[in-house]
């Protein structure tokens, strides 16, 4: 502790460890809802297609999970599959109600993907 009542010295700047403990608390809430936002708005049917895992791409479609979903981007599985020239991923989707005119952020459709890339 310091001499002057358990206050620590930061400069100009007197915290108490109280108000530090808030500081650091706060700090931490900040960085995991942030940190948990980046990942939380996502797809798990385009998170699986994005990384080729064929495995859980067709486990998830058996559970029906929304083919349709997008992640933080737009990007939708169909998406990922067209950039991938997953023709067997794209199949399934397809087969399992995927729409190929669902737009991503920059407002490019799985379609349109298919066409301009071949």
């Amino acid at each position: 502790m310091a001499a002057d009542g358990g206050m620590i010295s930061f400069g100009i700047n007197y915290f108490d460890m109280r108000n530090m403990t808030r500081v650091l608390g706060a700090s931490l809430l900040v960085f995991m809802v942030f940190t948990t936002g980046l990942r939380g708005a996502g797809s798990d049917v385009a998170d699986a297609v994005m990384n080729r895992d064929h495995a859980t791409l067709q486990a998830l479609l058996k559970k029906k999970t929304d083919v349709n979903a997008p992640q933080r981007d737009g990007a939708t599985a169909l998406h990922w599959a067209v950039y991938h020239d997953d023709r067997d991923a794209a199949d399934l989707l397809l087969r399992a109600g995927a729409k190929p005119d669902v737009l991503n952020r920059t407002g490019m459709s799985p379609l349109a993907m298919a066409a301009l890339y071949g």
